[in-house]
């Protein structure tokens, strides 16, 4: 977690750079989804931040929260979440400015009974279980450059973005069809 990363928006981290590190939260072994928080907070950031070639997986709840700050190389892999894989500006709708450049989101499956589900016990060939891969919650300014989206429900959300260039979106298995009959 930032230092600050429950600061409102336009306070915050600065100069600062998270590289070359995978991030696993050994879902299987928690016994409660994180409501609130994020295996990986990296909110709270301003100027010059950076994310670069890291690795999120096996979240039990949401993988990332994101403020202003870039992303470059970023998977975010097997969350099971009742909501999003990766939420910008969790809580309140906020500003900022966001730079992605190849993230990729993939194998997003719902928790059953409230316990911890891994998507490769099969469950990433269930369109029914799968959660949601990303919510943009208020951008003043974003460009999205290669981003990939696999098993979700949904590859991108947004609400109150001011403006958003997307160059180049791809994803495979994306939706949630409501009857056995629907995935045929």
């Amino acid at each position: 977690q930032t230092f600050d990363s429950q600061d409102p928006a336009g306070g915050g981290n600065e100069y600062m750079a998270v590289e070359n590190v995978v991030f696993d939260g050994n879902g299987s072994n928690q016994t409660v989804e994180l409501k609130g928080q994020a295996l990986v907070d990296y909110r709270g950031t301003f100027i010059e931040t950076f994310l670069r070639h890291v690795v999120i997986t096996n979240a039990f709840g949401p993988g990332l929260f994101t403020g202003s700050t870039e992303l470059d190389n970023v998977w975010i892999i097997g969350c099971s979440t009742s909501s999003y894989s990766w939420i910008h500006n969790p809580g309140a709708s906020g500003l900022g400015a966001l730079l992605v450049n190849q993230v990729y989101v993939e194998d997003q499956i719902t928790p059953l009974n409230g316990r911890y589900r891994s998507p490769w016990d099969g469950s990433v060939d269930d369109p029914s279980t799968y959660a949601h891969a990303i919510w943009l919650n208020g951008i003043s300014s974003a460009t999205i450059n290669q981003l990939h989206c696999e098993s979700a429900a949904t590859c991108l959300d947004f609400n109150d973005i001011q403006t958003l260039t997307i160059h180049g979106i791809s994803g495979t298995r994306i939706g949630n069809p409501t009857s056995s009959e629907d995935r045929k």
